[in-house]
């Protein structure tokens, strides 16, 4: 591990304290700047637009800024909270923006997440001229910290930071959801590396599937440092950062595990859509699962119709359309490809609770469009009771 890299405990408890600079709670605030790691006199709190354009806009209190001091002098502090409900809940508003843009970096990313970082540039690009640019001191490090929309906010960051500040950018994320598309996240892995891209998640945390594919996450190929979690899914407890903080207490980098999921594999896609087993519906592996066999039928049975890479400048909705198309042609193949769509449409309604009855009476392109509709609202109503679990 380079000597700059925080340990997993330490970039846990930043991203747990950072939620103090929005709490109300002064004292927590100044134990938390108080921190020997940060310079004394070179601390800012940085204010972001958050919320809609017009609807619930609104300018909160979002990250820290700060200069390194000991063993990380001369390294740059970029700290973001999550979600909170001190701001009319327009942080909700923020999650909900699932449109594309374009990131610092040119590529196709989360609107709502890219507006809020956006409005915090200016005053980072102002702190580190202030505490950097007039020093003979270069910037060492970056290290960008977060949890769930702080973790999405702060991967922008990093983005940004390799751009247009180091090299040596240090990515550690909690909880996070997805980001951008496959360039965005390709591009990000590879500047990077994916040895500075720490991205923690709890097996049971629904948190992190959402956007839903084509929105990916870094660095590829899902080498996130995953953690078995036991905690029920509506419970909320896999999305609390105290919950993370607990887990990689005592570990390094390299003991929290980071490895590409089993169902990867082609065989396990087809095992996977061949069973009758009953899926939980509120389980994030069942959407998971979904993903990998979406991806797979788009790569290997679907090919002859669209180009995976077209997909990639889609956003959710366009992707819907699109794949309800892709999946109504390819019941029309009526050969080995219709048999593996097919299968994935019964998987689907069965996921939703749905009698696979009524596949044979409703496989249009409007209910196959409907089907999908309901299971990305389901994805994202776990999602949100997680987030909202936060506040209570």
């Amino acid at each position: 591990m380079s000597p700059s890299t925080l340990f997993p405990r330490l970039s846990a408890e930043l991203a747990q304290d950072v939620y103090s600079v929005n709490s109300g709670n002064e004292r927590e605030l100044k134990i938390f700047l108080s921190r020997p790691i940060f310079q004394s006199d070179a601390k800012k709190v940085l204010q972001a637009d958050v919320g809609g354009r017009v609807i619930n806009a609104y300018k909160d209190s979002f990250a820290l800024a700060a200069c390194g001091d000991g063993e990380y002098k001369n390294d740059l502090f970029l700290i973001f909270r999550g979600t909170t409900t001190n701001n009319n809940k327009a942080d909700f508003l923020t999650d909900a923006r699932i449109g594309l843009t374009s990131s610092s970096g040119g590529c196709p990313a989360h609107i709502g997440f890219c507006h809020a970082f956006a409005s915090m540039k200016p005053a980072i690009d102002s702190f580190i001229k202030d505490h950097f640019k007039n020093s003979n001191q270069p910037i060492r490090s970056v290290h960008c910290i977060g949890h769930s929309l702080g973790g999405a906010v702060a991967t922008l960051a990093a983005e940004w930071a390799y751009g247009h500040v180091t090299k040596n950018v240090k990515l550690y994320t909690f909880g996070q959801p997805r980001v951008g598309l496959g360039l965005f996240a390709t591009t990000l892995t590879y500047k990077l590396g994916k040895e500075n891209i720490h991205r923690v998640f709890h097996t049971t945390d629904p948190v992190p599937m959402v956007p839903v594919f084509p929105y990916v996450h870094t660095p590829l190929p899902g080498l996130g440092h995953r953690i078995k979690s036991d905690h029920l899914i509506i419970s909320g407890e896999a999305h609390k950062m105290k919950t993370y903080t607990d887990d990689v207490d005592g570990k390094t980098w390299k003991q929290l595990e980071r490895a590409v999921p089993v169902f990867n594999h082609e065989k396990a896609i087809k095992e996977w859509l061949s069973g009758n087993r009953h899926q939980n519906a509120n389980c994030p592996q069942t959407f998971e699962w979904l993903e990998k066999a979406i991806i797979w039928l788009l790569t290997k049975v679907l090919s002859r119709f669209v180009h995976v890479a077209q997909l990639a400048i889609m956003g959710v909705h366009t992707f819907l359309d699109k794949l309800a198309w892709l999946l109504a042609k390819g019941i029309e193949l009526k050969d080995a490809a219709s048999h593996w769509v097919e299968l994935f449409i019964k998987k689907v309604m069965r996921i939703l609770g749905m009698s696979v009855k009524q596949y044979n009476k409703k496989a249009t392109r409007s209910f196959l469009r409907y089907i999908l509709n309901e299971l990305c609202k389901r994805s994202y109503d776990l999602a949100q009771k997680a987030v909202r679990s936060l506040t209570q």
